[in-house]
């Protein structure tokens, strides 16, 4: 069984944008997969709970809008 390092830790996804994107414009992944909905917030922030260390990864916030792309990348270790 993995070991729980974290209960929950939080990535915020940073952007300005005008117009705003909408919720489906605002996307997580990690190592390049994507990552479900339900586990983004209404402020497009991702949440992982009970976190443990195969989590470890690239995590990328993904915004388009009529103006454009662009994305934010953050690098997560998880030690147990």
């Amino acid at each position: 069984m993995d070991e729980i390092v974290f209960n929950t830790t939080t990535l915020d996804c940073q952007y300005v944008a005008r117009p705003p994107p909408a919720n489906g414009d605002v996307e997580w992944s990690k190592d390049g997969q994507m990552i479900s909905p339900d586990r983004v917030l209404a402020n497009h922030a991702l949440q992982l709970n009970n976190m443990t260390e195969d989590m470890s990864g690239n995590y990328s916030c993904n915004v388009t809008t009529p103006a454009g792309t662009a994305s934010i990348t953050y690098y997560l270790t998880v030690i147990g």
